[in-house]
């Protein structure tokens, strides 16, 4: 594990590897060490891993979207990488459309993964509140091990019991105020809709058919924004694609970084 002070905060990350660089960010609930296993299959490139604030081995601190975008570009920064492709799940893509926004000229390309560029409606917001509600009674454990299961397709849950009660454990050790402040991040993110309408770089898609937490309609929605999209649908696959279909997913991404490089 390596680690920057961001303003008196602790950011850790992991890097490995050489070549082209691939930024992997994870999702709310989650931390670098979701990757692990799946950044195996990448091993011509150099990886990068962040714990985004208020997870993992990370300090916890306010950050919007916006400023969780900061802290990957003072790790790119640290690590005095220039360019990269960066893979966003959920929440990590609205960090990844937030660098696009704010440092495009860094991406080579990047990917959302099980992400879109909305702003949470007004009913979505009155859910994250009442989340926030429930998260400062009860504490992280308890919203996780109900979360995390409903994030799976029903077929993946019944056979695989041991890795989602591993993501569940994960999450479970966020302290209670991590949790509030990534729910608070989401809640106020702004719409990023025009950060794909003005996408320079290619953007790639992965959509889960059976997504509950962004649904493939949602998804398709914005796949006609960017100027060159690579667009995925996985089906019986919910909003877990690096679990319930790797190998799957893997090619899709390694094609997406491949043209990019390539181009």
């Amino acid at each position: 594990m390596k680690s920057i002070n961001y303003y008196n905060h602790k950011i850790a990350y992991d890097l490995k590897g050489s070549g082209t660089t691939l930024v992997f960010l994870h999702g709310f609930g989650e931390n670098r060490q979701m990757w692990s296993k799946y950044t195996a299959y990448f091993s011509d490139y150099q990886i990068l891993t962040i714990d985004l604030p208020n997870t993992g081995d990370s300090e916890i601190m306010e950050a919007s979207v916006a400023r969780m975008a900061k802290v990957v570009n003072a790790v790119l920064a640290t690590e005095k990488i220039e360019k990269c492709i960066m893979i966003g799940h959920s929440m990590g893509g609205y960090v990844a459309l937030a660098f696009a926004k704010l440092y495009e000229a860094k991406l080579l390309g990047y990917c959302l993964f099980h992400s879109q560029p909305n702003a949470d409606t007004p009913e979505k917001k009155q859910g994250r509140n009442k989340a926030i509600d429930f998260v400062k009674k009860h504490g992280s454990a308890p919203y996780f091990k109900g979360l995390v299961p409903m994030l799976f397709a029903k077929a993946y849950l019944k056979e695989n019991e041991a890795t989602v009660q591993k993501l569940i454990d994960f999450a479970s050790q966020i302290p209670t105020q991590g949790t509030i402040n990534q729910l608070k991040a989401m809640r106020d993110r702004p719409d990023n809709q025009e950060v794909l309408k003005n996408s320079k770089v290619p953007v790639c898609f992965i959509v889960g058919e059976n997504d509950i937490a962004v649904p493939a309609e949602n998804s398709l929605n914005q796949t006609f924004l960017p100027n060159t999209a690579d667009i995925h649908i996985l089906p019986n696959v919910g909003h877990m694609g690096m679990f319930e279909a790797p190998l799957k997913t893997v090619g899709i991404l390694n094609r997406f970084i491949e043209f990019v490089i390539g181009q």
